[in-house]
């Protein structure tokens, strides 16, 4: 509820979810197998209209699953969270980070030129940063992350997995700190479900369960969003370690929150009320 009214209200004819879509965690997946479950009643891309109906510009939706890239602090100020259970994906840090920063330098090869011309300004300069860093060079790369530090352009880099479970919202010129960790791993001991981008199987699984649905979806084994420039590479040790303040509360949150694999999978069992197996 907001001061306008309700941002969203349930159809009916399912559970209810929210999905936190993590950008660059494998969350078109899910998204994909949420479609698959909840047909109509499900609302992907919900970050297009949240902002929309929390201010008031447009009415209300209707939809028992909603998946979005809101941030959790924003769907508790909503109260939402009252009515709609929450579950996330987490994926490994430091390829998150380098799967986003070649998300963005797409728009410097070419790729998606009419999504650049509606960038924001502040998404503009992340783009022309990147156009001018020399990636394999140490120096360069910090020179950027200074750039963006100094403008207050973090907000899509800076730990995002952390910045985006937080129980209060962080404005876009603060960085995420050690303290912030525990506050995000607090609001995830109370999600529905947290599971690593690497078991999308068990995610599939748990969906279908939450929804009562009589089949399992197969999780898509292709890249649902492949255009994108492949400059960053996970193998980079030197950006990896000159953008370490980027990821490293990130890690320290993943590690928490999914220390093992048999943590996920006992996770998974406990919740759909089928006991865990290790092995």
């Amino acid at each position: 509820m907001t001061a306008h009214g309700p941002v969203f209200e349930r159809v009916g004819d399912h559970p209810p979810l929210f999905f936190l879509h993590i950008p660059k965690t494998s969350g078109s997946a899910q998204n994909a197998v949420i479609q698959s479950i909840w047909g109509e009643a499900a609302l992907v891309h919900a970050e297009s209209w949240f902002n929309e109906i929390r201010f008031g510009r447009r009415a209300l939706i209707h939809a028992d699953a909603v998946s979005g890239h809101i941030a959790f602090s924003d769907w508790l100020a909503s109260g939402l969270n009252k009515t709609y259970p929450a579950a996330t994906v987490l994926r490994d840090p430091w390829e998150r980070l380098v799967s986003h920063l070649n998300w963005m330098d797409r728009f410097n090869h070419g790729i998606d030129p009419g999504t650049r011309d509606r960038l924001p300004a502040r998404h503009i300069r992340v783009v022309d940063a990147l156009a001018e860093v020399e990636i394999d060079d140490a120096k360069s790369v910090a020179r950027m992350r200074d750039r963006l530090t100094e403008a207050g352009d973090i907000q899509l880099f800076d730990n995002l997995q952390v910045r985006m479970t937080v129980p209060v919202r962080l404005e876009r010129r603060h960085a995420v700190s050690e303290a912030h960790v525990s506050e995000a791993l607090e609001s995830l001991r109370g999600f529905a479900f947290v599971a690593s981008a690497r078991e999308q199987a068990a995610v599939a699984a748990w969906l279908a369960s939450h929804a009562g649905a009589n089949q399992v979806p197969v999780p898509r084994d292709t890249p649902v969003n492949p255009a994108r420039s492949s400059r960053v590479r996970v193998d980079n040790a030197q950006a990896r370690e000159a953008l370490r303040t980027w990821w490293m509360h990130d890690h320290d949150l993943v590690q928490a929150a999914l220390p093992r694999r048999a943590g996920v999978v006992a996770l998974f069992s406990k919740i759909v009320g089928r006991p865990a197996r290790h092995g």
